[in-house]
């Protein structure tokens, strides 16, 4: 899994917000709830929570196409352009995501279905969930719009709540707010869609306007996955207490969501 951000701003405490300390809570649930779910390769972007959308495209997206290359992904599970929720975040890992998997692996979009957003439309707007959306209201697909559409049994419920609760500091107060019954079956069906030939044109890189982008990619993000590096770093071998994996193959074909997202429908990765 690639995530963009560790979420330092996913709180409404003020004194919480942003601080470093609040951050290394998000990354740690972030694991703890990877754990529950098989996935134990996670690779951190480090850039500032809500800053995404003023990072430069052309760099984030070949940093992602460097993962994905890495680990031979066939597949890329991700947010559409809408973001789900219409976070600026959202936007922008769509952009890089779309446009690292081109000609390299098929992209699969997190989606709603009409029926669904009809059947929980009451839920939603008493939550507020998609008030950042122009119109208030998601933006869905019909069924046979879908390129996926999974129906979770009892026990990948069961897995999957308890993945979502390793996320205590965004999903406790709200499976309070809705009620445990309501909360563990809301998000049963898992849905995913392709981008259109439109999207596909749109998601182009959008470079930073003047200068140096306002948000600079981390050092160490830069250096870890430098491909030229890499290629010098493989001919000569592990240095002392370090090993070297060339490929991470791994299974997770768990196919949940977490909190904020779209989750494991392939064998590879999520952006996020």
């Amino acid at each position: 899994l690639v995530c963009a951000t560790r979420g330092e701003q996913g709180t409404g405490d003020p004194d919480r917000a942003g601080t470093m300390r609040f951050g290394a809570l998000r990354e740690r649930e972030l694991r703890s709830s990877l754990e529950q779910l098989g996935v134990d390769d996670v690779r951190l972007l480090g850039l500032p929570d809500g800053g995404c959308d003023v990072a430069d495209d052309t760099a984030l997206s070949t940093i992602i196409a460097v993962h994905l290359a890495e680990i031979e992904a066939d597949a890329v599970v991700t947010f559409g352009p809408d973001g789900i929720t219409g976070h600026p975040d959202h936007l922008a890992v769509s952009r890089w995501a779309t446009r690292a998997a081109a000609g390299r692996a098929e992209v699969l979009y997190a989606a709603m279905t009409d029926e669904f957003a009809a059947r929980h439309r009451d839920l939603h707007g008493r939550l507020g969930l998609f008030a950042d959306v122009p119109g208030g209201e998601p933006e869905t697909v019909s069924v046979p719009g879908l390129a996926l559409q999974i129906r979770l049994d009892h026990d990948e419920l069961i897995r999957k709540r308890s993945a979502l609760r390793a996320h205590a500091s965004q999903t406790t107060a709200l499976a309070e707010m809705v009620g445990e019954a309501t909360y563990f079956g809301w998000w049963r069906d898992e849905c995913f869609r392709h981008p259109t030939e439109a999207e596909h044109r749109e998601q182009h890189p959008r470079e930073a306007k003047t200068g140096e982008p306002r948000v600079v990619v981390p050092p160490h993000a830069q250096r870890e996955h430098d491909p030229v590096q890499q290629r010098q770093q493989d001919k000569a071998g592990p240095r002392p207490g370090e090993g070297v994996d060339h490929h991470m193959q791994r299974d997770v074909r768990e196919r949940n969501r977490t909190q904020d997202g779209c989750e494991r429908s392939t064998r590879h990765p999520t952006a996020k």
